[in-house]
């Protein structure tokens, strides 16, 4: 099954809650495989979606997993660049971490990672919606008001999906995105050890997630932002017991030198990064392509053209600052207005704390140097947090948040039907369903009166 048919199959088979919720047979009795799909729909889907997926895998002959990852693996383990025939550009953590793939045949390789992206995925998912609030969607004799799989389903078309784009693309991210929902889960639970571990092994893969740092100290948890910093730089040095740089020094601090230092020079423009530009949907990758390309229709469709003339590099970086600050000044006072006025944290209920990691995660996104589809899963909290706040306090404004995501996050649905694709990742249409996200987190913290209510069950 090609991989856009087995999405629309799963799209599909998750809308089974609205054809039945059957009623628990007797103890004991066997019913047949339909009445069992139609009482576990989501299981029954993700059932599907994994063997599908799984028989494609292991015949694939190149996927992202083996041609990046398990090759850069090969290069450290030979002492040589770590880029070198691979496209690698990552912290060289996740480079010693695949070395164990380099042993096995790809076919085992790519599907031991795909059954791990699957498990984090689905960890994602349960883990996101524990941070949200709700009990069970399906089962035996369950009865769910059919507005809790409204607004779980608009959630999953608007970020979760995103999800989905990493599985098949076989990315690191939903390995980043389950350390992250981890870390969160343990943060509600005052263990700030295990979150500060878990967010600062997420950090060592990617760095956007040290925001959470500053997040930490400023609730008083320094121990935890040190930690978090001790663990994101830590182990990008471990790489070097396997085999020392071809230059003589750390593999962490070449990576810095070659990726990260360059984007201090003068003449370096926002945005810019090793891929189509159209691609980075974060602020300055907006900028970017706002100010330095234009968008021509021709006959086959959006194309992306090289303006003639375009600001200094000086004035984008004054434009990215610019709109940083305007998503991040909002932010601030409502994480600020939120513990200032919450005398008994208990009292907002733990939907707050979610709203708040969900504003972490989506400055993430728009703050991040190169933020590319596979990076927009972790939109999927807070796209169900603001679910949560529509249904449990029927609230017009979430709903409008959340269908108006949802609405500008289909139409960047990459598929054949889909002729504004192009045009909607030029227009920076994943920016704008993390800024409406973002917006609707800003309006559940900022809001008066009685306490967020965990919904029904």
């Amino acid at each position: 099954m090609p991989p856009l048919f087995s999405k629309i199959a799963l799209d599909l088979l998750m809308l089974l809650p609205f054809v039945s919720q059957a009623t628990s047979p007797r103890k004991g009795a066997r019913i047949p495989f339909w009445k069992w799909a139609a009482q576990y729909p989501y299981t029954a889907a993700t059932a599907v979606f994994f063997l599908s997926e799984a028989c494609l895998v292991l015949f694939r002959h190149h996927t992202e997993w083996n041609d990046v990852f398990v090759a850069a693996s090969r290069n450290l383990l030979a002492g040589q660049d770590l880029a070198r025939g691979s496209g690698y550009l990552y912290p060289p953590f996740l480079a010693l971490v695949s070395i164990p793939f380099t042993l096995l045949p790809q076919g085992l390789s790519q599907f031991i990672f795909y059954t791990i992206n699957f498990a984090c995925m689905v960890y994602v998912v349960k883990g996101s919606r524990s941070l949200a609030g709700g009990g069970r969607l399906q089962g035996a004799g369950e009865k769910v008001p059919r507005l809790e799989h409204v607004f779980f389903l608009l959630a999953l078309f608007c970020g979760g999906r995103f999800l989905l784009n990493a599985l098949l693309q076989m990315q690191s991210d939903l390995l980043i995105a389950a350390l992250l929902i981890a870390g969160c889960l343990a943060l509600r639970a005052n263990r700030d050890f295990w979150a500060a571990t878990s967010i600062g092994l997420a950090a060592a893969i990617k760095c956007t997630p040290v925001l959470f740092v500053p997040y930490l100290a400023w609730r008083g948890k320094w121990l935890a932002a040190l930690w978090l910093v001790t663990i994101a730089v830590g182990v990008n040095f471990l790489p070097d017991l396997a085999h020392h740089s071809p230059s003589g020094g750390f593999w962490a601090v070449d990576w810095y030198t070659h990726y990260v230092r360059p984007m201090e020079k003068e003449d370096f423009v926002p945005g810019t990064w090793y891929a189509e530009i159209s691609g980075n949907q974060s602020l300055s990758g907006a900028v970017n392509r706002f100010f330095t390309t234009s968008l021509k229709w021709t006959a086959e469709g959006a194309a992306i053209v090289k303006n003639m003339s375009s600001p200094s590099p000086k004035a984008l970086r004054g434009i990215t600052l610019l709109l940083d600050a305007l998503v991040t000044i909002p932010a601030a006072f409502a994480l600020w207005r939120r513990r200032r006025r919450t005398d008994d944290p208990p009292r907002d209920g733990p939907l707050a704390d979610a709203l708040e990691f969900s504003i972490i995660f989506l400055l993430m996104l728009l703050l991040s140097p190169r933020s590319s589809r596979t990076h927009f899963g972790i939109m999927l909290l807070p796209a169900l947090c603001i679910g949560r706040i529509a249904v449990s306090e029927r609230s017009r404004a979430a709903w409008a948040v959340l269908l108006s995501a949802t609405f500008v996050s289909l139409i960047s649905y990459s598929n054949p039907l889909n002729i504004l694709f192009s045009a909607a990742l030029w227009a920076g249409a994943l920016s704008l369903v993390a800024v409406l996200l973002l917006a609707g987190c800003i309006m559940g913290l900022l809001r008066t009166g009685s306490a967020l209510k965990q919904g029904t069950q």
